[in-house]
């Protein structure tokens, strides 16, 4: 039932497209563990052909959509002329972005919601929003709030015992509704819908490279630079922390966005002049 499968050539190269080009720019996913549900799929794919053996996680499938979607709006014009049999960017995108439509249909989301469901939806409708139509845009983040509610995103995953790399992985999809909320109410000049932090309490994301995650010299770091024991350390310069950077730029400037999204909603302050601020 699967259609518009690229070659593994292609796959790998819209891959890589979308870690720099839309990864880069908003962190959703844990980029390790989606690798492994990646090169899962090419195995069972190479050999479903002649083994019949069905897929072993379909909800991964419209999230391996979505990544190749992403791909296909950042790689340059002239890599899709030489690399790919399509006539157009628009072709190539469109072919992707109609694949997770119908796959995410076909694990019957929102309404059995998973974690690489709802990033599939989260990447492509980020991908497709514009600032200049923010109703537009309000109506996929009022949805994709509902359906983290609903699987508790809302909820700290340290609380309930999560290993720290799915917990890290809940917490960006969290952080990124947040943060296209605070875009829209920003846009659209309507009261953001994550505003009363009463009824949810997620930790910030981490800025830790990813391959650190849950090691006890992430965490250690982590305590340190919480407690205000040392400052954080900077990944264009790794001589200043004494060694190499424990941090990913990707994430320090992730994080920024979200404390900028935080503070969006928080009440303003009154000046003398009776001015918000």
């Amino acid at each position: 039932m699967l259609e518009h499968v690229p070659t593994k050539r292609q796959s790998h190269i819209l891959y890589k497209g979308f870690m720099s080009g839309v990864h880069a720019i908003s962190p959703v996913l844990h980029p390790p563990t989606v690798l492994k549900m990646y090169n899962a799929f090419w195995d069972w794919y190479d050999y479903s052909s002649y083994s019949g053996e069905p897929c072993p996680d379909p909800s991964f499938i419209p999230l391996l959509y979505a990544i190749w979607y992403g791909g296909s709006v950042t790689i340059s014009i002239r890599t899709i002329k030489a690399e790919f049999n399509v006539s157009s960017r628009s072709e190539l995108s469109t072919m992707y972005n109609d694949e997770v439509t119908r796959w995410l249909t076909k694990i019957s989301f929102p309404r059995s919601p998973s974690l690489p469901g709802l990033a599939a939806f989260l990447i492509v409708q980020t991908i497709l929003s514009k600032e200049e139509e923010p109703l537009t845009s309000s109506l996929f983040v009022s949805l994709a709030l509902r359906v983290a509610q609903t699987m508790g995103l809302h909820r700290d995953p340290a609380q309930f015992g999560i290993e720290p790399c799915e917990a890290e992985s809940r917490r960006r999809v969290w952080w990124h509704i947040v943060h296209m909320d605070g875009v829209v109410a920003m846009s659209s000049g309507l009261p953001p819908l994550v505003s009363d932090e009463n009824y949810w309490d997620v930790r910030m994301t981490s800025e830790v490279k990813d391959t650190l995650l849950g090691t006890p010299e992430a965490e250690h770091y982590e305590r340190l630079v919480e407690s205000g024991l040392r400052p954080p350390d900077n990944p264009d310069d790794p001589t200043l922390c004494g060694g190499p950077s424990m941090v990913n730029v990707y994430y320090l400037s992730a994080k920024g966005k979200y404390t900028m999204a935080r503070k969006s909603f928080l009440p303003g302050e009154i000046n003398k002049d009776n001015a918000i601020i």
